[in-house]
């Protein structure tokens, strides 16, 4: 077995250490972790490591917060397990009860689908039907090196409400990751899910909004939204390699515990590339591709 380096030894000693030192003064075992794992580095990158983006999700493991919600999700997935009856396999089977427009303007790239070929989180079933954008221009997503949140194309652009509706629940007090630029995420992060919002448009319909610049959602609990309505910037909080809207729709406001939804979106348009021509989308997004608002009036 390859041995540890002596930095590795000491911290994980250190944990093992405040485990049992737990159990001896009767504290709380999350709590004592939290605070090592918090206040004490994780010893310096060596030679033939983990990647940054293998290391931080590795060292989220640790994160009591990221802990408690895996459980939650976990939960939540078991339980609509139990009625795989209401799985929806096939976007056609489902018909929105209203009409969603793509929440921002210009033109973004897209990663998601319908299928579990097309899908980037297919078996996760509140997110099955989930979309990711990004602004892209050629082959990259950010202008310089990519090593700043500002370096981001679609960070601090406004994001629309798609649709009318009530605004049932937001966060937005969760700090932007700003070590972007190598695929890592924010292993200390407080809500996986960032800075969030959360609209009511119909009977069992919710959009789940999320990553969010911090401070900058301009909505909250309970306000009435109209279609196209800015209700906050772009940004890079929670679980996030690099700034990007999370878009999805769900038959409840509860995150944990809702069923994901197909969304078909209306007066849209795409493309497989930022300078062609761009044709109406006449039915649902379905891998990634180039989209943006046709023109129509909200």
């Amino acid at each position: 077995m390859k041995n540890l380096s002596i930095p590795k030894l000491l911290y994980f000693s250190g944990i093992i250490s405040l485990i049992i030192l737990s159990f001896v003064i009767n504290k709380s075992l999350l709590l004592l972790i939290m605070l090592y794992l918090y206040f004490i580095p994780y010893p310096p990158k060596q030679k033939k490591e983990q990647s940054a983006s293998e290391q931080s999700l590795y060292l989220s493991n640790f994160n009591p917060f990221t802990f408690v919600q895996g459980i939650f999700h976990t939960l939540g997935e078991a339980l609509l397990l139990q009625n795989r009856q209401a799985d929806i396999d096939h976007a056609e089977e489902y018909q929105n009860k209203v009409a969603y427009f793509l929440p921002f303007q210009g033109a973004w790239y897209v990663n998601g689908g319908i299928t579990p070929e097309t899908s980037h989180s297919w078996d996760i079933l509140n997110q099955r039907f989930a979309y990711d954008f990004v602004i892209a221009k050629g082959e990259t997503t950010f202008a310089s090196n990519g090593k700043k949140l500002e370096d981001y194309y679609c960070f601090s652009k406004p994001i629309l409400s798609p649709a009318d509706g009530v605004v049932v629940k937001t966060q937005t007090n969760i700090r932007d990751y700003s070590g972007v630029g190598d695929q890592s995420i924010d292993w200390k992060v407080r809500d996986f899910r960032g800075n969030f919002v959360v609209i009511k448009h119909a009977d069992k319909e919710f959009s789940f909004l999320a990553h969010f610049r911090k401070d900058s959602i301009l909505v909250k609990k309970g306000d009435r939204v109209k279609a196209g309505q800015v209700i906050g910037l772009c940004g890079n909080s929670g679980h996030s390699t690099e700034p990007h809207l999370h878009f999805h729709l769900q038959n409840g406001p509860n995150f944990w515990m809702a069923r994901g939804l197909p969304i078909l979106f209306k007066s849209a348009a795409f493309s497989n590339q930022l300078d062609a021509d761009f044709s109406p989308l006449s039915a649902h997004i379905d891998g990634v591709c180039y989209v943006q608002p046709d023109k129509h009036e909200l």
